[in-house]
């Protein structure tokens, strides 16, 4: 992923991680926890959690921001990815936080403008980090060593989030309100005129209908 063509911006941090689980979530309220689940990872529209292989060393997490579709390259450090996915994402507040289940949430993470984006989700690096977990122990390496610190991200995911126009036009349509039917407003607009009592908003009495129709 070497390519910065249309990258707008990027960022990367250590995922502390609780219960074998971190993850990233929209800043705004009300965001819906993704679901319990055995695969590797779960979501909703402004939630993600992630399972790592380990929990320490602590993977890494990279998030970027393109103006469009990124490139189709996503190898890292030469490594093709060994799980990945293709999620809808909801942005509301601006920015997005990470979490870990029993270590806290840290907000304002990365700067997100609101808005609903595609989100490829890319992970490395999973299948070595058992084998370097249970070498770091065996030769009393702890968590502060260098050598531990190192370790620290091999284990690596990569959230790249661009704009999705298609879903922004769509949930727009679905949040706007019904169009008034022109005909019933005619006939509403025409009964008042003549002082005949009839709702601002809903069906009109078949009466009413049938008045104006004799009269046009």
């Amino acid at each position: 992923m070497d390519s910065a063509s249309g990258l707008v911006a990027a960022a990367e941090r250590v995922a502390m991680t609780g219960y074998g689980i971190f993850g990233f979530y929209d800043d705004g309220d009300d965001v819906p926890e993704p679901e319990v689940s055995d695969t590797w990872f779960s979501a909703t529209r402004g939630a993600v959690h992630v399972r790592p292989m380990c929990e320490l060393p602590e993977p890494g997490i990279r998030f970027e921001l393109w103006s469009e579709a990124p490139p189709s390259d996503v190898t890292d450090a030469g490594d093709e990815p060994e799980v990945e996915t293709r999620l809808s994402f909801r942005a509301t507040h601006g920015s997005i936080g990470v979490q870990g289940v029993a270590t806290g949430s840290h907000p304002g993470v990365f700067e997100l403008p609101p808005g609903w984006y595609h989100l490829h989700l890319l992970g490395y690096r999973r299948s070595v980090m058992p084998g370097i977990e249970k070498d770091l122990y065996a030769r009393n390496v702890a968590p502060g060593d260098e050598e531990w610190e190192r370790a620290e991200g091999i284990e690596r995911y990569v959230a790249r989030f661009w704009p999705d126009q298609e879903a922004e036009r769509r949930h727009a349509a679905e949040e706007r309100p019904p169009e008034r039917d022109e005909r019933l407003e005619a006939i509403r607009a025409w009964a008042k005129g003549r002082g005949l009592a009839v709702n601002d908003s809903g069906p009109l009495p078949a009466a009413i209908v049938a008045m104006y129709d004799a009269s046009h």
